[in-house]
């Protein structure tokens, strides 16, 4: 049976069987590609360790700064911060 659009002609077949071939090989790459991302790019877990080695960094930075920029950088880090009510805990926005 002649397939659609190619009245039978060998060209046409080769070239549909060309296109599929590379859509196949694109399709291949890209899963790789997601498969590779999925394991390198995992959710940070937030320790405790973590935050003091982030507030330790800060303090250092923030005691030279000037008072407005000491504000607007905590002002900032609140905005990114809620509380869970049920948990009562901070959680990034």
């Amino acid at each position: 049976m002649p397939l659609s659009g190619t009245n039978g002609h060998p060209e046409g077949r080769s070239r549909i069987t060309l296109e599929i071939e590379t859509v196949s090989a694109k399709l291949a790459a890209a899963t790789a590609r997601l498969h590779d991302i999925q394991l390198t790019e995992r959710p940070l877990r937030i320790t405790k360790k973590m935050v003091n080695d982030t507030i330790a960094q800060f303090e250092g930075i923030l005691e030279r700064a000037p008072l407005d920029t000491r504000v607007a950088t905590v002002r900032d880090l609140f905005e990114r911060v809620d509380v869970d009510s049920r948990e009562l805990k901070a959680v990034a926005v």
